[in-house]
C-alpha cells in the first residue's frame, strides 16, 4: 500500500489513490466525507463510537451552537453573535447528537444554542417568549445568561 509522503493525509492524495485503485483507508472529502473505506472505515466507526456527548459539549463553552451545514437560520444565529463581539462553539451536529438535543430539549431542530449550560433556542424562537438569539441579544438577556452562574 503506498503511503503519503511523512504519513500526511490530503484528500488530494486520497483522490489520487482511489484513482489508481487503491481503496484501503480512502477517506471521502466535500459532500463525500461520510464515505470511508477499508481501514478508514472501521477507523470512522471507532470515532463515532467515541463521539463527544452533548452535555460535556455544552459544559465546555459559554455559548454552544448546534448547527447543520446549508441552515440558513443557523448561519443568521452566528452572523448575530458574531456581530455582538460574543465568542461561542459551534457544532456540526451528529445523528447521535440530535437524539440527545431531542433528549434534552424536545426538538431536533438546529440551531440549538446554549449559553452558560441553558437552552435558549434557536434564531428566532425558544420554548419561552423571550428565547432565541436574536431576541436574546435585542433585549440583554443574553449577556444576563453570561453574567450568572452556570446551569448544571
Amino acid at each position: 500500500m503506498m503511503a503519503a509522503p511523512d504519513g500526511c493525509r490530503t484528500a488530494g492524495y486520497d483522490a489520487i489513490r482511489w484513482k489508481l485503485g487503491y481503496t484501503d483507508g480512502v477517506v471521502g472529502t466535500g459532500m463525500l466525507k461520510s464515505i470511508r473505506l477499508g481501514a478508514a472505515a472501521s477507523a470512522g466507526a471507532a470515532a463515532s463510537d467515541q463521539e463527544v456527548p452533548v452535555a460535556d459539549i455544552i459544559a465546555s463553552s459559554p455559548i454552544v451552537v448546534f448547527s447543520s451545514p446549508g441552515c440558513p437560520f443557523c448561519a443568521q444565529a452566528v452572523e448575530a453573535l458574531q456581530a455582538a463581539g460574543h465568542e461561542y462553539e459551534l457544532v456540526q451536529v451528529s445523528a447521535a447528537q440530535r437524539k440527545d438535543l431531542l433528549a434534552a430539549t424536545g426538538v431536533t431542530s438546529v440551531p440549538s444554542v446554549w449559553v452558560n449550560g441553558q437552552y435558549i433556542g434557536g434564531m428566532n424562537d425558544g420554548p419561552e417568549q423571550w428565547m432565541g438569539v436574536s431576541r436574546c441579544l435585542a433585549s440583554g438577556k443574553l449577556q444576563q445568561l453570561l453574567d450568572e452562574p452556570k446551569s448544571k
